[in-house]
């Protein structure tokens, strides 16, 4: 009799996955629709904004989203002024789920590059949402203007004499976004406070790509004025206006944090537990396509 009724509810499972699936597919179509609607719209937008239509647009944009200001350094900001536009694109070819942004620059003194793209490919054999890797470029940086790294003089020792050298060392920047953490062939060999650290890199990675696609184009206007912004948001500026935090209570910091911990299960979420062979600053994988205005 429990056989029986264990067989019934599989099959009622069967039923309810078949709708899911179907649901799912509506959707992807309907995102489509979306993504094809907006296109003329983020047009009109990049050419009212490109040149000198609206000085500095998403590098304020950017500034006025608490996570992304604080991923910008003084440095960025002279580049960040030429960026021109922000194009995201969900088609990345057959079997190839995941997402493409691309930063477009006007002519200025600090790379070559036209277009920095930042592609998030999904891992299409694993039922959850996985991570595979993701895939920057590689910034071809004037002499001199690569604001991802500082120069630092160091003494050097070498057969009883000192000399003073200057070398090149990694620093903090916006631009370190389109060189993302690098995922080894073997992940079992790594320790495991070296895995936990990779894993926060990954899914730092990922919020900010999410953030750039689900927050900034599609309410750039609204992020350039201002009106997309929290005012409940925890700026550092607030710790300013008095010391009313420091005395909180328990109580109030245990709902503070329940509420954060909804409002990020609101979020775009993808494992990056499940650690994936990937790779970091590249050209997208052969068969890609370039990114398109949404």
């Amino acid at each position: 009799a429990v056989r029986g009724r264990v067989e019934a509810l599989e099959k009622l499972q069967e039923e309810s996955d078949a709708v899911q699936r179907d649901f799912d597919a509506k959707l992807a179509v309907l995102r489509m629709e979306c993504e094809q609607k907006k296109a003329p719209l983020f047009k009109s937008r990049a050419e009212a904004v490109g040149g000198d239509g609206v000085p500095d647009f998403w590098l304020t944009c950017l500034r006025n989203h608490m996570m992304l200001s604080e991923e910008i350094q003084k440095a960025d900001e002279p580049v960040l002024k030429h960026l021109q536009d922000i194009k995201c694109s969900s088609t990345l070819g057959p079997g190839k789920p995941g997402f493409q942004l691309a930063f477009l620059f006007g002519p200025n003194p600090h790379f070559e590059n036209e277009t920095l793209t930042k592609t998030y490919l999904l891992d299409p054999t694993d039922e959850d949402e996985v991570l595979d890797c993701a895939l920057g470029t590689d910034i071809k940086w004037k002499e001199g203007m690569d604001v991802t790294v500082r120069m630092v003089e160091k003494r050097q020792k070498k057969k009883g004499k000192v000399r003073t050298i200057t070398v090149e060392e990694p620093t903090d920047s916006f631009f370190n976004f389109f060189d993302p953490p690098e995922i080894p062939e073997d992940d079992e060999e790594m320790e495991e406070e070296e895995a936990e650290q990779l894993h926060e890199q990954l899914e730092n990675d990922y919020d900010m790509g999410c953030a750039i696609k689900d927050k900034i184009i599609p309410r750039a206007v609204a992020w350039f004025t201002g009106a997309a912004i929290d005012p409940d948001e925890d700026y550092d500026d607030d710790e300013e206006e008095g010391e009313e935090d420091d005395f909180e209570s328990d109580e109030e910091e245990d709902e503070s944090d329940e509420e954060d911990e909804e409002s990020e299960d609101d979020d775009d979420h993808v494992d990056t537990s499940k650690i994936k062979r990937g790779q970091g600053r590249g050209a997208p994988a052969e068969g890609q396509q370039e990114c398109k205005q949404q």
